[in-house]
């Protein structure tokens, strides 16, 4: 059962923000390989027709916009670094500053990791992802500290940080998935007493678990078990993120059938 009360969500607005990989769908070998079904996208159209539902991601937003195909919800690229809503664009402001060093070290990155067995680097064009999920720990080690090696210089401009079975390298900026999340509200026009659900699986997640916070009317749940957690809530895995999602497009009043994708 959710723990939003039925008569909490038919009295409030709501917008709904939900992470990609590990949430909506498990974690592939390969992102490419992370697809919604048919029924799933089908699920998410007919929630957006009721609130707004936006996706909040570490892809980037072509990537993540062509791997979804659904133009009545909103997509968060890039870890919060870039939006879109409709016809609205935004790309943060700082971003332009460090483009060239982010170019420069992906480019270097690509190489120093070129001999590595089973890891690869995601060129995202504002951030880059080091994949070590085929790789041995060793393997998988030694790639952080050639990475790390190059990115020392730069340290005012980039940074590294850990996600599921891959590295982060991205410009250094006082921003994250949680502010992008508050950003997006704005936009929407959400006010204080408007209610957020979010739902996450990924450590990045934790900066907006800890942002909803502070916010009134926000329900926040990490995917998965084992690890400690700001969210104030758990889904035990994709599947329960659907049967959620089932669960709330019925409280909504769809009026249509919810069945399992």
């Amino acid at each position: 059962m959710t723990p939003i009360p039925a008569q909490l969500l038919r009295s409030i607005r709501w917008l709904v923000f939900l992470d990609y990989d590990g949430t909506l769908v498990p974690i592939s070998a390969h992102p490419v390989l992370a697809k919604l079904t048919a029924l799933q996208r089908m699920l998410l159209e007919e929630l957006s027709r009721l609130t707004p539902v936006m996706l909040v991601s570490g892809r980037s937003l072509p990537d993540l916009r062509n791997m979804i195909g659904l133009r009545s919800i909103g997509y968060i690229g890039n870890h919060g670094l870039e939006m879109h809503w409709q016809e609205r664009h935004w790309v943060h402001p700082g971003f332009p500053h460090l483009a060239a060093t982010m170019r420069s070290l992906v480019g270097s990155a690509i190489k120093a990791i070129a001999d590595i067995p089973g890891v690869w680097l995601e060129d995202k064009q504002m951030t880059a992802t080091l994949h070590f999920r085929q790789a041995s720990a060793a393997n998988a080690a030694l790639a952080y500290s050639r990475l790390e090696l190059l990115t020392m210089p730069h340290q005012q401009e980039v940074e590294l940080r850990f996600g599921k079975k891959v590295f982060e390298l991205r410009p250094r900026l006082d921003w994250h998935k949680g502010k992008a999340v508050l950003l997006a509200s704005e936009w929407l026009g959400f006010s204080t007493d408007a209610g957020i659900i979010y739902i996450g699986d990924d450590d990045t997640d934790e900066d907006a678990f800890q942002e909803l916070g502070r916010t009134a009317n926000a329900y926040t749940f990490l995917v998965g078990s084992g690890r400690e957690s700001l969210a104030g809530h758990r889904l035990s895995g994709v599947p329960a993120v659907w049967g959620f999602l089932e669960r709330l497009l019925r409280v909504l009043g769809t009026g249509v059938p919810a069945t399992r994708p």
